[in-house]
């Protein structure tokens, strides 16, 4: 799927971009600023693009009275857990092969950067957009694109902090969702300056006031210093939400087709049996591992839901899966790139 859009230029090129269907209604005040209402009933702030402006002005009529394909850049507004897009260019083809890709492909967003913060617990990520050393054509350096964050739902390993990846995602609702992921290469521990404000030359682009988060790196076998707190009386908990996290590394032996055509399966984790049902699609995720990948591991994340004779069943599951690389084949990619 990530090779629907263009191939990157170089391994560490960042990018975000994406495919969205829906109708662009400008703003009174101006034909470039308005509303991007997506097929799927859902309103997003959005700015058109300074080069995409000039040829939709000529006939806005077409594009206020239907819907299209457009690529988009998406950024996480900064106050609310929202996206807004920035519409690049508009995708259509009479070509019945390319129309069905183009179907297909609604809501996917290639996402490439180095991974900011992570909170396992919540199942979120932020990824840190940078400038690519190359400029872009007609723009002055101090125009160029500013770092920025992007938020996405998922989880990635716990040494996923400061390295770059390539990630597949896709739009749910007002969240960007991750599907897949892979590492690109382990950037070296060190501490990121916070990002300035996000600004463009173009008055059109949305504006991002907050600070892009540190990069935080620890120090291995640092001591941690615990405060210790006395209490009197009696204790008033805290509330938190308990998620369980269950690794296999092989395709599971008997899957089960239950109600609405989930795929069920069981899952041994030595002292008690896991039952887990997932939609067809997050399902598929394991049988492209399986059939990709020569070593996986899958993470599948959830909540300890109704007990059963010999465990319980795993509430709300997601799943994610990571190609694991052997130790000759990381040296030798290695010996390749120091080639």
């Amino acid at each position: 799927m990530s090779r629907f859009f263009k191939t990157p230029e170089c391994t560490t090129q960042y990018r975000a971009i994406g495919l969205v269907r829906g109708q662009y209604l400008p703003s009174l005040e101006a034909f470039n600023k308005g509303i991007l209402l997506t097929d799927d009933g859902e309103k997003f702030p959005a700015v058109i693009f300074d080069g995409l402006t000039q040829q939709l002005q000529k006939h806005p009529e077409r594009i206020i009275d239907a819907q299209f394909f457009w690529n988009v850049w998406p950024r996480t507004l900064p106050d609310e857990p929202r996206l807004s897009f920035e519409l690049s260019a508009l995708r259509s083809s009479r070509e019945e092969e390319q129309q069905t890709r183009l179907i297909e492909s609604i809501n996917y967003f290639s996402i490439r950067g180095v991974v900011a913060t992570q909170d396992a617990g919540a199942g979120k990520l932020v990824i840190r957009i940078e400038r690519n050393s190359d400029t872009w054509s007609g723009k002055k350096q101090d125009e160029q694109l500013e770092p920025f964050n992007l938020e996405i739902e998922g989880f990635l390993p716990s040494e996923a902090l400061g390295q770059f990846w390539d990630l597949d995602c896709c739009r749910d609702g007002q969240k960007l969702v991750m599907e897949d992921a892979h590492l690109v290469e382990a950037v070296p521990s060190r501490l990121l300056e916070p990002a300035k404000a996000e600004t463009h030359s173009r008055n059109d682009s949305p504006k991002q006031t907050k600070t892009a988060p540190k990069l935080v790196t620890k120090k291995a076998n640092a001591p941690q210093q615990v405060k210790k707190t006395q209490f009197t009386g009696d204790i008033m908990p805290t509330l938190g939400k308990m998620e369980l996290t269950i690794k296999i590394n092989e395709f599971p032996a008997d899957v089960k087709t239950v109600e609405n055509g989930w795929k069920q399966f069981d899952v041994d984790t030595g002292d008690r049996i896991v039952t887990i049902a997932v939609k067809p699609k997050v399902f598929k995720k394991l049988e492209q591992a399986q059939e990709n990948y020569p070593q996986w591991v899958a993470a599948i994340a959830g909540q300890m839901g109704e007990k059963t004779d010999k465990g319980f069943v795993l509430k709300e599951p997601n799943i994610q899966v990571f190609e694991k690389k052997s130790k000759e084949t990381k040296e030798a990619a290695s010996t390749v790139a120091n080639a």
